[in-house]
């Protein structure tokens, strides 16, 4: 009969491990400097959409429960009651990234509050987005910009948004304003967020816009069209000024 002696696992047996591995990976050299601990979030999730309609506030407000998933809106008839609110309080939430020791930090442009209605774009909004850019090169933070995550303009969807191929030129036109203006000062750049949960979410699960289950022949044309897109903003971005050095 063999005896076994078992590890202690106690959550203080756990910290003292974790403790000596962390040591021991810093007295090897810890991480390279140019190493990124960051965290994230999305324009929308985080602040609603400011007003401007979009493919999702129009579902939260006309579906109320999002089909399957089950996520509902809880307070207010619109994300826009309830978020946290990062557009207004962005100096108080860097802040807090600064503080727990984050050197990246990952947000959204916001495409319906740039350009709410086709060929109308808000110069209040990109001067947001700048001053975001101020108050994070001031905590020596590096952003990193996502120019499509989950949401777009209500007239982009209204004729056909990414499902219709003819449209992704309205959206490359976006990115590419959006580049002109903040190419400089933004190395680290996505083009769309989860690119294979859109069409999943969409058109199969349907618990996100446009919330129709279970049409996988849809799906499969929107994945297509949105790999089509992400490669037609990576080359325009590529062709203008500093997108020689960006990383999309």
């Amino acid at each position: 009969m063999v005896t076994v002696k078992r590890r202690g696992n106690s959550s203080t047996d756990r910290k003292n491990n974790m403790s000596k591995i962390f040591e021991d990976f810093q007295s090897e050299g810890g991480f390279p400097q140019e190493f990124m601990v960051g965290v994230g979030i999305s324009m929308y999730q985080n602040s609603g959409c400011g007003g401007a309609k979009t493919n999702w506030s129009k579902f939260a407000e006309t579906r109320g429960c999002c089909g399957l998933g089950g996520c509902k809106v809880h307070c207010g008839e619109s994300p826009d009651d309830c978020s946290p609110d990062f557009w207004n309080n962005y100096e108080d939430d860097i802040r807090l990234v600064k503080s727990l020791g984050s050197n990246c930090f990952r947000f959204s442009f916001e495409w319906g509050r740039l350009e709410p209605e086709r060929g109308m774009w808000d110069e209040s909004a990109f001067e947001r987005y700048s001053d975001i850019l101020d108050c994070l090169e001031r905590h020596g933070i590096q952003p990193c910009a996502t120019l499509h995550h989950f949401v777009h303009p209500w007239w982009f969807e209204s004729i056909g948004g990414f499902d219709e191929v003819e449209n992704l030129e309205l959206f490359v036109g976006y990115c590419k304003k959006v580049f002109e203006r903040f190419g400089g000062r933004i190395r680290l750049w996505l083009t769309i967020n989860e690119v294979a949960v859109v069409p999943y979410t969409g058109y199969i699960y349907g618990n996100h816009p446009p919330g129709k289950p279970g049409n996988f022949h849809k799906a499969g044309i929107l994945y297509r069209n949105l790999l089509i897109a992400h490669a037609m903003v990576y080359k325009a971005l590529k062709a203008m000024p500093h997108g020689k050095h960006a990383k999309i």
